[in-house]
């Protein structure tokens, strides 16, 4: 059987290791043949190795194998016209003025109500008769806006809107419709949406994934910073990526998901907000790392979000290096294994999984709200 190892994929790394799952999950979208992924101790790490029986896969041309993951991905997109995007942004203005009006309304009425003596549900109709036509007009601005994005969008599950800070009913509307138009055989925006977050009964708005590191702050959001890297990933930074050494060549467009992203005064050699001294990063496994998230899923348990492959409540991201070559099923059987999340391991099991060692890194958030950036810690082996 032929195979490719992806050289430039160091699997220690969170961000690597996500990104060789995004390879996975889209060389197995278009294939007819099943494609089987192991890792393989080559030049000091661990990295991934591809097979699938295809007599028309070029395997020994990176080349070929990059051009036939940016068609994969339709990168790169060609960027909608000034004017389009102008349009789009004024839209999201308007929608998100009529939000915050509606939030200070009902916060003002909320006061008025207490005043008045009502209570319980009888404050609720109270806001809710006065709010209701600046209700209908904030749903409207906000699907006038949505349908705009989603005439640009590059992908369905990226017209959710620019972040992952959505209503409940919003995001529950949004997966239903997304579900309609999935099938057991084309179903990755499905399992992308599925990744974004759950809803929860303790608040308004959903729980989002435990991998959504960029939501605001320095203006970077989740679902904008894919759209934008699909705009600037091409096929040979597509090779560097999955060939080639890193050599972080890339300005801005991170969602934080490599180690090097912590970019603290005390693991620099100089101030990291110097001039010329800008974040770099590496665009195209960025773009990968998140379609990799198509195989990590959020759910409820316990009224509590959980991300698949987090331990629970130590905010811990655990992943396993595997052995043998396995099909993507499961890959997705392994990664939601809680075995893999009890410590300490149990390694015998582990062994007779396949699995050659178990990596671990922290999510730490650094600085003071609303300047809060999130990274992952340097990973170690459990």
């Amino acid at each position: 059987m032929p195979k490719i190892i992806l050289t430039g994929i160091n699997g220690s790394n969170p961000l690597a290791f996500l990104s060789s799952l995004g390879v996975f999950r889209i060389l197995s979208n278009n294939t007819y043949e099943p494609v089987h992924m192991a890792w393989s101790n080559f030049a000091g790490a661990y990295r991934p190795v591809f097979s699938w029986h295809d007599e028309d896969t070029i395997w020994n041309d990176h080349w070929y194998i990059s051009g036939l993951l940016a068609c994969a991905i339709g990168a790169p997109a060609h960027p909608p016209p000034t004017e389009g995007l102008n349009e789009i942004k004024r839209l999201e203005e308007e929608y998100r003025v009529a939000k915050k009006k509606l939030a200070k309304v009902r916060k003002e009425l909320l006061t008025q109500a207490r005043g008045l003596g009502l209570k319980g549900p009888d404050i609720q109709r109270f806001v809710e008769t006065s709010t209701a036509d600046m209700e209908l007009s904030e749903i409207r601005l906000r699907a006038i806006w949505l349908y705009a994005l989603s005439k640009v969008a590059y992908s369905a599950e990226l017209s959710l809107g620019k972040t992952l800070s959505v209503t409940n009913a919003e995001f529950k509307e949004f997966a239903n419709r997304i579900a309609m138009t999935s099938s057991a055989t084309n179903r990755l925006v499905a399992d992308l949406v599925a990744a974004f977050g759950a809803e929860t009964i303790d608040k308004d708005t959903i729980q989002p994934t435990e991998f959504c590191f960029v939501s605001g702050s320095g203006q970077q959001f989740f679902l904008e910073t894919i759209q934008k890297l699909l705009q600037v990933v091409t096929v040979d930074k597509i090779k560097s990526a999955l060939f080639d050494e890193w050599t972080y060549e890339d300005l801005r467009f991170s969602m934080r998901w490599d180690p090097q992203d912590d970019r603290r005064y005390a693991l620099m050699w100089s101030d990291p907000t110097a001039t010329g001294n800008e974040t770099r990063t590496n665009w195209a496994a960025n773009l990968f790392a998140y379609y990799g998230l198509s195989l990590l899923p959020s759910f409820i348990e316990k009224r509590k979000l959980s991300t698949t492959g987090f331990i629970r409540s130590s905010r811990v991201f655990s992943w396993p290096i595997w052995a043998t070559g396995i099909s993507i099923d499961v890959a997705r059987s392994i990664l939601s294994d809680p075995e893999l999340q009890r410590r300490p391991l149990n390694q015998s099991y582990l062994q007779l999984r396949g699995i050659a060692q178990i990596h671990e890194s922290k999510r730490i958030n650094v600085g003071t709200p609303p300047l809060v950036k999130t990274n992952f810690t340097q990973s170690r082996v459990v």
